[in-house]
């Protein structure tokens, strides 16, 4: 009778564990198809976006002075709707600052290791973030900038890695008998971790993309800012 209530009650453990690994399969499928998704939808969005702004800017390499065959239909005046030099620096300037504050919150995410108590919020498309919202905004303006080219993949990509450690850290951990507890929290740290190194260089190598826009802004002489407002 002992013997059998053992296997009874090895058999049930053993359903247990074959029922908790395919929730974890069912709910990583599920999360990759959202993922999925969501990206599609995205570059969709973003690829529009830019087809407009390179429409709107198609002339600004043969702008010349003085030349009214080669002046833009319609600029816009130069009053509070003129993107003068000074208004993208510091819209530019703005953005950067937006993204900075985002990469001190993934900083604490990762630091404590405490999805709850950082009150992680889901992370939000690279379109529509702070700096996303300026991007395809008053930013497709310099959209046929190699520079605003290369800010455009490395935001993309800051943001698939955070997806990744929200991801992580979300993701609710128990124990089994095979696979303890503190052994996959100690797992899902070093891959947090990880992660979190190649976000850090990604968004510095972002920075300094930023600051070579910056300076190319600068360098902008007036009738390629006239070109930039062409409408």
């Amino acid at each position: 009778m002992e013997e059998l209530k053992k296997e009874i009650e090895r058999l049930i453990s053993e359903k247990k564990l074959i029922q908790e690994k395919y929730k974890r399969k069912n709910n990583l499928l599920l999360s990759i198809d959202e993922i999925i998704a969501s990206k599609e939808k995205s570059a969709k969005i973003a690829k529009e976006k830019r087809n407009i702004a390179n429409r709107n800017i198609a002339n600004k390499d043969i702008l010349k002075k003085d030349d009214p065959l080669t002046k833009p239909s319609k600029i816009l005046k130069k009053s509070e709707s003129y993107i003068t030099k000074k208004k993208l620096i510091d819209q530019l300037r703005a953005a950067k600052v937006a993204h900075k504050r985002q990469m001190a919150f993934i900083q604490i995410l990762v630091n404590t290791g405490n999805f709850h108590d950082v009150k992680a919020t889901y992370p939000i498309n690279y379109t529509t973030c702070d700096f996303g919202k300026w991007l395809y905004s008053e930013g497709l303006m310099l959209a046929s900038l190699k520079e605003y080219e290369t800010i455009e993949l490395v935001h993309q990509k800051i943001h698939d890695y955070y997806l990744k450690i929200y991801n992580l850290y979300k993701t609710k951990i128990t124990g089994t008998l095979l696979n303890s507890k503190k052994k996959q929290l100690v797992e899902r740290d070093k891959k947090c971790n990880l992660l979190w190194a190649i976000l850090k260089k990604q968004s510095t190598d972002f920075f300094d993309y930023i600051l070579a826009l910056e300076i190319t802004i600068k360098n902008f002489s007036e009738q390629e800012i006239d070109a930039l407002n062409v409408v």
